[in-house]
């Protein structure tokens, strides 16, 4: 999901490589409705932003979260999550930098860890 910036900063190259470096680790790789929406600050708008993140703790099938990239308005989301619903949902959810008031947030009030870690667009960088 990308409660931040859009993927759609990302290269289709980019999305496909990172896509299949995950498959080849054994996961089975799905997205977000609205990751490729963009508007003026590079996001999908704050409705489809939390429409995703529900979504993906609403899915059963859904076993772990990684943010497509950081940016800076993850913080807009904040106010319209339905904490309750996402503590009812665990989920593994991982990401970093602007995602850490997500992940902060759901911590505090949903009582689950969650790990400041690589974001899906991080799995696409080759080792030197």
């Amino acid at each position: 999901m990308a409660p931040s910036l859009s993927a759609k900063v990302l290269t289709s190259e980019m999305m496909e490589l990172t896509k299949n470096i995950l498959e080849e680790l054994g996961f089975i790789v799905t997205f977000g409705h609205h990751i490729f929406e963009s508007d003026f600050q590079q996001s999908s708008s704050i409705v489809q932003r939390v429409a995703d993140i529900h979504d993906a703790f609403l899915d059963p099938q859904v076993k772990a979260i990684l943010t497509v990239l950081g940016g800076y308005n993850c913080n807009e989301v904040l106010p319209y999550l339905d904490y309750r619903m996402i503590a009812e949902n665990p989920k593994i959810l991982c990401g970093f930098s602007d995602i850490t008031a997500l992940a902060t947030a759901i911590t505090k009030k949903c009582d689950f860890i969650t790990y400041s870690g690589p974001h899906f667009s991080s799995f696409r960088m080759e080792q030197a």
